[in-house]
């Protein structure tokens, strides 16, 4: 659970992991800083989507992709994400809380592989 989480000390294996999917799988279009192109993929640094989203729509998102118009920090962006290819639980457990605690300032952001299973079973 997240309290082991945190009692075992894992955050920064958890956030370097997390790191490494982020930069395989998501940085070619949201860069490795998260703050987009300016032009056809938006910021995730900083983003609303990334602090206040539920935790099954960003899944969602990675999991399915998303086609525009989305609103992000106030300007509008019309493209389509294609789903990055991360299926792995524990690499989508591991992306989350990096990009929640990373680009969406969530400090307490953790997630465990079981947590993701149980988000897609809802999907």
């Amino acid at each position: 659970d997240v309290k082991a989480f945190y009692i075992k000390g894992m955050v920064k294996d958890v956030m370097e992991k997390g790191r490494g999917v982020y930069l395989s799988k998501c940085a070619i279009c949201h860069g490795n800083d998260g703050m987009g192109d300016k032009v056809t993929y938006p910021p995730l640094a900083g983003s609303e989507w990334l602090k206040e989203k539920p935790d099954a729509e960003i899944v969602k998102i990675i999991l399915q992709g998303l086609t525009g118009p989305i609103t992000v920090n106030g300007k509008e962006w019309n493209s389509t994400m294609l789903p990055p290819g991360v299926t792995n639980s524990r690499d989508l457990a591991n992306l989350l809380t990096f990009l929640r605690r990373q680009f969406g300032g969530v400090e307490k952001a953790a997630y465990t592989p079981e947590q993701m299973d149980a988000i897609r079973r809802e999907l």
